[in-house]
């Protein structure tokens, strides 16, 4: 089973009504609302383990928000970080934001870079591995 944790994001976002209860972006949630935010990520995440327990599972992208402030707990042998400068990241970020309903600004490009390495940072402080998309495939290949 392979799952993007965007997903997880998503669904907890939707399911606590933060977007629709203010005009806020994420970037302007209370600590509250983080919080709020990471108790149904980790619901989510608890339940979808849950359904698909005795499977190899494959989890995918963030598992946090504000530099690892907001964590979810997500238990696995093996962490690998996808190995992408900051920069890279966040400008993916932009343009995977273009196709869906919560367009980031491109003047907040700089602030998202910054935000981008301080996930790098916190990933690796919680003994993530940086590995490129090759290395990620053919040790999945070799493993699962």
């Amino acid at each position: 089973m392979v799952k993007d944790l965007d997903e997880i994001d998503d669904a907890a976002r939707d399911q606590v009504n933060l977007l629709n209860k203010s005009t806020k972006i994420k970037d302007e949630w209370t600590d509250e609302e983080f919080l709020q935010h990471q108790v149904k990520r980790q619901e989510l995440l608890n339940k979808f383990l849950s359904d698909n327990s005795g499977k190899s599972i494959i989890l995918a992208g963030f598992h946090s928000e504000g530099g690892g402030q907001y964590a979810i707990n997500v238990p696995t042998l093996n962490k690998f970080l996808l190995d992408t400068d900051a920069a890279t990241s966040a400008q993916r970020a932009y343009q995977r934001s273009l196709e869906s309903k919560h367009v980031k600004n491109l003047e907040d490009l700089p602030h998202d870079v910054e935000e981008a390495q301080a996930d790098i940072e916190a990933f690796t402080s919680m003994g993530y591995t940086p590995r490129s998309t090759e290395q990620i495939i053919e040790w999945v290949g070799n493993n699962i």
